[in-house]
């Protein structure tokens, strides 16, 4: 949170000019309104930690080759192509074995 620190040091030089009657400091605003933003990405970093532990859970359960072959589709992001390569089966394998791994989630 470096920018914090820099922002409240770059406040309180700039808080010692005379300040308008009823209006706010921009950079103070500037900085409340990071803080919000920097709180709301802090939850939303947290809920999709949450999340890929949870999928890493399910995807867990599959037997070996399907497990292997969902963590390279959806944490690697490979393509078909070359997931089949990779686990030395046919292209259309892949996809069947994708289909079954995809029921059997289905099924929990």
């Amino acid at each position: 949170m470096r920018w914090k620190t820099k922002a409240e040091r770059c406040t309180s030089r700039l808080s010692l000019a005379p300040a308008k009657t009823g209006h706010r400091d921009p950079f103070s605003e500037i900085m409340d309104m990071m803080t919000g933003i920097d709180e709301m990405l802090r939850k939303k970093i947290a809920q999709l930690v949450a999340l890929r532990k949870r999928i890493e859970e399910v995807i867990d359960g599959l037997d070996s080759v399907c497990r292997q072959m969902m963590r390279l589709r959806y944490f690697k992001n490979w393509g078909w192509e070359k997931i089949a390569q990779e686990l030395c089966y046919s292209e259309q394998r892949i996809m069947q074995l994708h289909n079954k791994a995809l029921a059997a989630i289905g099924e929990k």
